[in-house]
Parts: structure tokens; C-alpha cells; sequence
């Protein structure tokens, strides 16, 4: 997704962008990247590329992910399979990433001024 701000304007309250906000352009940007697909298709790939974004965004592992993925799922061969689909997601939407953890960023920041912790924060 191309924004004509960056995530540091985000963070830093320059822009008004949201959670929401973010969720609508992933998801349109996943109707461009699937074109021509079926709504079903396009809302099975948004589902595993919002969750990548969102793991890496705050900051956990991608082995931490392989291990969810791992429980989750019942399929030979999933490890290889499933770290190259997140290291190609985390790869073709690094911006996004970098955009949702401003935003998460931002509201911790928020909430902190506002005399909350960090988990209060985010909720």
C-alpha cells in the first residue's frame, strides 16, 4: 500500500490513520493483489496477511509464529511451506508492518499520557 504519509507521522499524530483505517487498505490492497478473484479467496488470503502484519508489527518472531502455526495446523510439511508464505508476507507488505506497529505505537503513547499502562493502552 502506497500512503502519501509515513509511519512516523502516524506515530506521531500528524495523520489521523486508524486501526480501521489500516484493516480497510490492507483490505483493498489485497483486492488489487487478487484481481479478479472470488470474494472467498480474497478474504482467505487477508485473514493470514493481516496476522503477519500484526505478529511482526509488535515485535515477536517468526519462529514464535511457526510455533502457532504449527499447533494450528495438521499438514506434512507445514514448516517449510508456512515460514516461506510469512517471509514472503513480511517481505511484500514490510510497509504495512511498519505502519501498523506507528499505530500501535501512537496509541500506547496516547494511553500512557493518559496515566494507563501499556496492555490498558492497547485495549
Amino acid at each position: 500500500m502506497e500512503w502519501d504519509f509515513s509511519p512516523d507521522d502516524v506515530m506521531e499524530g500528524k495523520v489521523d490513520y486508524s486501526l480501521e483505517d489500516f484493516r480497510a487498505d490492507l483490505w483493498r490492497q489485497i483486492e488489487c493483489d487478487f484481481l479478479g478473484k472470488e470474494r472467498r479467496l480474497i478474504e482467505l488470503a487477508y485473514h493470514p496477511t493481516y496476522h503477519v502484519c500484526f505478529w511482526f508489527a509488535v515485535g515477536w518472531e517468526i519462529d514464535d509464529f511457526m510455533e502457532c502455526w504449527k499447533e494450528a495446523a495438521d499438514i506434512p510439511n507445514v514448516e517449510a511451506e508456512c515460514r516461506e508464505f510469512i517471509e514472503l508476507t513480511r517481505e511484500m507488505y514490510k510497509r504495512n508492518i511498519e505502519t501498523l506497529r506507528a499505530i500501535f505505537q501512537r496509541e500506547i503513547l496516547k494511553g500512557i499520557k493518559q496515566g494507563l499502562d501499556v496492555d490498558e493502552s492497547l485495549c
